[in-house]
């Protein structure tokens, strides 16, 4: 990830903010917010209002149809959902909305702890769990 991808605090409430607006707006006026419209509405000049829509769509929490004015839409309730769980590592079949949870890779041990097999389940196939425990504990009381 580039820097410029970066959202500082100030980039994602503003975002958020232009979320805000264009979602009242479209609730209003049934059509798009201009990028003036959103600047005047969140109080930032029309630059910062691109970026903020521009992070939004990163996100997908609006969509823009390019090439037109007024071209800001929002997705469906069921693209939202969708979009927020493929954002967090959900794997979505889209022809059957199939929803398979995240899968995460086992870490595996470092070659420099190999040598270290008194820990439960590294190489002893935890015969250490019935050797007495914490014995050092009593001691530091």
């Amino acid at each position: 990830m580039d820097v410029g991808d970066r959202l500082t605090a100030e980039m994602a409430s503003r975002a958020q903010l232009a979320l805000h607006f264009i979602e009242r707006y479209w609730e209003r006026h049934s059509a798009s917010p201009s990028y003036g419209e959103i600047a005047a509405g969140i109080g930032v000049d029309r630059h910062r209002a691109r970026d903020a829509v521009r992070a939004l769509e990163r996100t997908g929490r609006v969509m823009r149809k390019r090439g037109k004015a007024r071209g800001i839409v929002l997705p469906s309730r069921r693209e939202a959902v969708l979009n927020e769980l493929r954002r967090e590592g959900w794997h979505i079949n889209d022809e059957t909305l199939e929803i398979f949870p995240p899968t995460y890779t086992p870490l595996s041990v470092p070659a420099a702890l190999d040598h270290i097999s008194a820990v439960e389940g590294w190489g002893n196939n935890g015969a250490d769990r019935n050797s007495g425990g914490s014995q050092g504990d009593a001691g530091d009381r």
